[in-house]
């Protein structure tokens, strides 16, 4: 049986790289621009947005990743805040947090078909998930 050397080391050197992607994991860094996100809204100068730039530590509005995958993964079992925020708080993106005005950025219809715009800041091969919260009231927390 002939061995093809060259073949068997690009495939095991492949198969290496992905179980580390695996098992490593991946978190990218990026916001949410159109419809603005709540913590990054003050980027945008709504009036009710503006104070939040104080809030944000050197421009960490691209870092709403339930506390990076380490935190969110070592320490929280892989949950993470309902709206980005570190499973085990502080909920600044929730209700009752500094993000969380009131403040509507874009309304949409029922059932229609909406257009986002994402920035990446710093692409880690990670993914963008979004899901729609039914709560209209900034005094109530929302579930998943």
């Amino acid at each position: 049986r002939i061995f093809n050397m060259e073949w068997s080391q690009h495939y095991w050197f492949s198969l290496l790289f992905l179980l580390c992607a695996v098992i490593l994991g991946t978190s990218g860094h990026g916001r949410l621009i159109d419809p603005a996100s709540r913590v990054s809204c003050w980027r945008y100068n709504f009036p009710t947005c503006a104070q939040q730039s104080k809030y944000t530590e050197l421009d960490t509005d691209n870092q709403w990743n339930c506390g990076g995958w380490s935190h969110q993964w070592d320490s929280q079992n892989g949950a993470c805040g309902v709206c980005g925020d570190k499973a085990d708080g502080p909920y600044k993106s929730e209700a009752g947090g500094p993000y969380a005005t009131g403040t509507i950025v874009r309304s949409f219809s029922k059932g229609s078909t909406i257009k986002v715009s994402v920035e990446i800041t710093k692409a880690h091969m990670g993914y963008i998930e979004f899901k729609l919260c039914p709560v209209n009231d900034m005094t109530i927390k929302a579930t998943q």
